[in-house]
C-alpha cells in the first residue's frame, strides 16, 4: 500500500475517532449537569491513565518492531507470540489501578459504577494494545473500521440512554462496550501471525526490546501527562468539577485540533521505522523534514482557527455557557505549532531507542506541573492552559535543537517556523487584546493570516508548500 493511501486512511481514522469524541463531548455537555460532566471527564482520564501506568511500553513495542520486522515473518511471529501474552495480562491489571485510582482521589462510586469503571479500563487497554498492533502492521484499514464501530456505538449511546437517571453507570457501561468492539478487527489480524513453530528471539533482541518497551512505557506515560491532560488533578483541586468541566470542553477542542493536524502522521511514522530499520536514515530524515513543512502550514491554520474563532467553537461545540473561555482556547492554539516536530521527535526515539523522548518528557513533566501549580492557583483555567502551551513550546524547541545537533540545520524548516510563530503570536495580541471585536473583522484577520501563512511557508526548494497541498 502506498505512502499516500496511507495517510488517506489514517486521516479517515482520525477523523472519525476525533470527530466522534468531539459529538460525545458535545452531547454529554448539554445532556449532563457541570458537575455530572466534570465527573465523567474525569473517570476518563482516570481510565487512560491508569492504562498508561500498567502498560509498560507493550504499545510502543508493537507499534516499532511489528513495522521493524514485518520483512522478517519468523522474527515477527516470535515476538507477537511474547507480545499476546503481556496485551491481554497488563489491560486486566489496569482494572485494578483505576478502581485504586478513584479511590486515592475520592471519586465516589456505588459498586455497579466501581465494576463498570473496572471493566471499562480492562476493555479500552485491550483496544490500545490492538490498535498499536494495527499500526505496526500498517493495517490502516482495519484501524479505521475499529474506529468506526467506536464512535458508532458512543454516539448511539450518548443519544439514546436516559444519563440524567443512570448517574455514572450507563455512561461506563457504554464506554465498556464501544471499547470491547473496537478491539475486534485488531485481534482479527493479530491472529493470522500466530505461529508456535517460530524460534524464539535471541538474548540480544530480548534485551534491546525489553529496553526500548521500559523507555516508551515511561515517554507514553509523561506524553500523556505533558501532552494531554496532566494538569487536570490540579485543576479539579484548585477549582473543583466545575472548573474541570470548563477546561475539558477547552481542552476537548484543542485535543480535535491536534487530530486534526496529526491526521497522517501516524501512517509516516511506520514509513519512517521501516526506513530506518533498512539503514536508510538520510532518506527518513529527508522525509521527516518534507513533512514538517507541510504540518506547519497545517499547524498554522489550525492554530489561527482557535485564535479568532474560539468564541463562535466553544458555543456551537458546548453551548452559550462555554463561550467565555475563548481566551483560554486562544492561549492553547498558540501551543498547536509545536505539533510540526512529530516526525522528528519519532527519529530521535528510535535512534536513541526512547531516551531522548524520556529524558525531555521527565524535564517537561517538571515544568508543567510546577507552572500548573503556580499559573492555576492565580489565573484559573487560563493559567493551566498557559502553563500547557509553554510546556509544548519547550518541548518542541528541545527537539529542534537535538536534531540539529544529530543532523544538521537541513534536517528542520527554521525559517518556516519563525514565520509562522510571529504570524500566530501577532494574530493572538490581536484576537485577546479587543474586547468586543466583531467577528467579521475577525474573519477578514483570519483570511489574511492564513493567505501570509501560505504565501511564506516553503519547501526545502523554495517553492510554496501550499501548491504541493493543490496538486495533491
Amino acid at each position: 500500500m502506498s505512502l499516500l493511501r496511507q495517510s488517506a486512511l489514517a486521516a479517515l481514522s482520525a477523523i472519525t475517532l476525533a470527530g466522534s469524541r468531539f459529538a460525545f463531548t458535545a452531547i454529554l455537555t448539554r445532556r449532563l449537569s457541570v458537575e455530572e460532566f466534570g465527573r465523567f471527564a474525569y473517570a476518563l482520564w482516570l481510565v487512560d491513565i491508569a492504562f498508561l501506568v500498567c502498560a509498560l511500553g507493550a504499545t510502543g513495542a508493537v507499534s516499532r518492531y511489528a513495522a521493524e520486522f514485518r520483512s522478517d515473518e519468523q522474527t515477527l511471529q516470535s515476538f507477537l507470540r511474547i507480545w499476546r501474552r503481556w496485551a491481554l495480562g497488563l489491560p486486566i491489571l489496569a482494572g485494578v489501578v483505576v478502581l485504586i485510582g478513584a479511590w486515592l482521589s475520592g471519586y465516589e462510586l456505588n459498586v455497579w459504577a466501581k465494576l463498570l469503571l473496572s471493566i471499562w479500563a480492562v476493555a479500552s487497554g485491550i483496544m490500545a494494545m490492538q490498535l498499536a498492533a494495527l499500526s505496526g502492521f500498517q493495517r490502516f484499514e482495519s484501524i479505521f473500521r475499529s474506529n468506526l464501530i467506536f464512535a458508532f456505538i458512543i454516539l448511539t449511546g450518548a443519544c439514546l440512554l436516559p444519563l440524567s437517571y443512570s448517574g455514572m453507570t450507563d455512561l461506563f457501561a457504554l464506554m465498556a462496550a464501544a471499547s470491547g468492539a473496537a478491539a475486534v478487527p485488531g485481534l482479527l489480524v493479530s491472529a493470522r501471525f500466530k505461529n508456535d513453530k517460530s524460534l524464539p528471539l535471541t538474548a540480544n533482541q530480548l534485551r534491546k526490546v525489553r529496553n526500548y518497551a521500559l523507555n516508551m512505557w515511561l515517554v507514553a506515560l509523561l506524553w500523556s501527562l505533558v501532552w494531554s491532560r496532566g494538569e487536570l488533578p490540579i485543576v479539579r483541586a484548585l477549582l473543583g468539577d466545575e472548573g474541570v468541566a470548563s477546561y475539558v470542553a477547552v481542552l476537548t477542542l484543542f485535543g480535535g485540533a491536534i487530530q486534526g493536524v496529526m491526521l497522517g502522521i501516524s501512517a509516516v511514522a511506520p514509513q519512517l521505522t521501516t526506513l530506518w530499520g533498512r539503514d536508510k536514515k538520510e532518506e527518513a530524515v529527508a522525509l521527516a523534514r518534507s513533512v514538517m513543512d507541510l504540518q506547519l502550514l497545517v499547524c498554522g491554520v489550525a492554530a489561527l482557527i482557535l485564535i479568532y474563532m474560539g468564541p463562535e467553537l466553544l458555543s456551537l461545540a458546548f453551548g452559550i455557557g462555554y463561550r467565555s473561555n475563548s481566551n483560554v482556547l486562544a492561549i492553547l492554539g498558540i501551543g498547536l505549532v509545536s505539533m510540526v516536530v512529530a516526525n522528528q521527535n519519532h527519529l530521535l526515539q528510535i535512534a536513541t531507542d526512547g531516551r531522548f523522548s524520556r529524558n525531555s518528557l521527565v524535564l517537561s513533566l517538571l515544568i508543567l506541573i510546577t507552572l500548573g501549580f503556580v499559573f492555576t492557583n492565580f489565573l484559573g483555567i487560563a493559567g493551566a492552559a498557559a502553563a500547557r502551551t509553554l510546556t509544548m513550546l519547550f518541548l518542541a524547541g528541545f527537539a529542534i535543537y537535538s536534531t540539529i545537533v544529530r543532523w544538521g540545520r537541513s534536517a528542520v524548516s527554521l525559517q518556516n517556523l519563525m514565520i509562522a510563530g510571529v504570524i500566530i503570536l501577532v494574530s493572538f495580541f490581536v484576537s485577546v487584546g479587543i474586547d468586543e471585536i466583531n467577528k467579521m473583522i475577525r474573519i477578514f484577520m483570519l483570511f489574511v493570516s492564513i493567505l501570509m501563512l501560505a504565501f511564506f511557508v516553503k519547501d526545502a526548494s523554495g517553492k510554496l508548500k501550499v501548491m504541493f497541498i493543490i496538486r495533491n
